[in-house]
């Protein structure tokens, strides 16, 4: 079945619980711990007691204890139409990302050589606020075939993603407009955010 999670916090889904609405629980939470204004790991918690996080300040990803750095799962490779593409790699799999504005949305294929699947593996869906009538929460929709290890990764390749890569064009700084809340918010104990790079 596929797996739906609702974020909990509008659009400031970086500091936020996670609520599973259909198919199996892969997130429950996410937090930081920071030692500045700027926190310095993101930590993603499942309910089954394995946990994810982002060193901001390494640049690497842990996932149950397996640290890796960025520059060994992230990758630019040339494609028809575009100087770059982005392209993930962890546990033998690779995985293409892209983001897609008329959505307003984060997806994911996985990848068969160069070739992607045509069904998504992962769509994160932002939150979209209205003047009239219910706003929409932001979700993450995993499917079937996405084993829970490699959902965590999913999830911490679409944070990274959308924190570093997705600024908004009113903030030339390479912020994205939810961590830049999240930071704005400062209080003793901020549960989520990230290090922002280019």
């Amino acid at each position: 079945m596929t797996s739906v999670h609702v974020f909990g916090n509008k659009a400031n889904y970086i500091n936020t619980s996670a609520t599973a609405i259909t198919g199996s629980y892969v997130v429950k939470s996410i937090l930081s711990a920071r030692t500045a204004r700027v926190p310095d790991v993101t930590t993603i918690l499942s309910p089954n007691g394995i946990q994810a996080s982002i060193n901001w300040k390494d640049n690497s990803f842990n996932i149950n204890g397996h640290v890796l750095g960025l520059d060994d799962l992230r990758f630019k490779v040339k494609s028809p139409g575009s100087l770059f593409t982005k392209r993930w790699s962890y546990n033998k799999i690779s995985w293409h990302i892209k983001y897609q504005y008329d959505a307003k949305a984060w997806q994911i294929w996985r990848l068969n050589g160069d070739t992607a699947e045509e069904q998504t593996s992962a769509e994160f869906k932002l939150y979209k606020s209205k003047l009239i009538g219910d706003s929409v929460p932001a979700t993450i929709t995993f499917n079937p075939s996405v084993s829970e290890s490699d959902a965590l990764f999913l999830l911490m390749a679409l944070i990274y993603s959308e924190v570093t890569e997705h600024p908004p064009p009113s903030l030339s700084r390479g912020f994205s407009d939810n961590v830049a809340r999240a930071i704005a918010a400062t209080s003793d104990i901020l549960e989520i955010g990230g290090m922002l790079r280019d």
